[in-house]
């Protein structure tokens, strides 16, 4: 079985009440995890509590592109085009591992970055991160070899 084609109904019917749940979640976790971590960092009276608060803050920017991304996959047809040819299952036991990455602070701004860094380059954008038009098939051709 590969996809969601095992579940019943349309995959996209079956997680779009799940994409305002998780970009709500993502949304609030930026922002009371910097908060929290803020506050934690300036009401600190110990080293230990201000690099705790630090890890605080850090590890709350991680949900800014996780947010960025749900926004994105949120559009109509987005998350179709997404998942179209890939193998769901296979997936979600690889992102049961990779979810620890997000207590790592910075670790998810560093990868976002590096990959838009990857996609620029591959696409030839300018420095400002415009691709020239029609560029789609080269994206569709990295993805594939990714």
């Amino acid at each position: 079985m590969t996809g969601l084609s095992s579940f019943p109904g349309s995959p996209t019917l079956l997680l779009r009440g799940w994409t305002r749940l998780i970009l709500a979640e993502f949304i609030a976790g930026a922002i009371v995890m910097v908060a929290v971590g803020a506050w934690i960092t300036v009401a600190a009276s110990s080293a230990g509590t201000k690099v705790f608060g630090i890890w605080v803050l850090t590890a709350g920017l991680n949900y800014v592109p996780l947010a960025v991304y749900a926004a994105l996959l949120s559009r109509p047809g987005a998350l179709d085009a997404e998942l179209a040819g890939v193998d769901a299952i296979g997936e979600l036991r690889r992102y049961g591992v990779r979810q620890l990455w997000i207590l790592v602070p910075l670790s998810l701004v560093a990868f976002t970055a590096r990959g838009l860094a990857r996609s620029r380059a591959l696409l030839g954008g300018d420095r400002f991160g415009a691709a020239p038009a029609g560029t789609a098939e080269k994206v569709a051709a990295d993805r594939s070899l990714a």
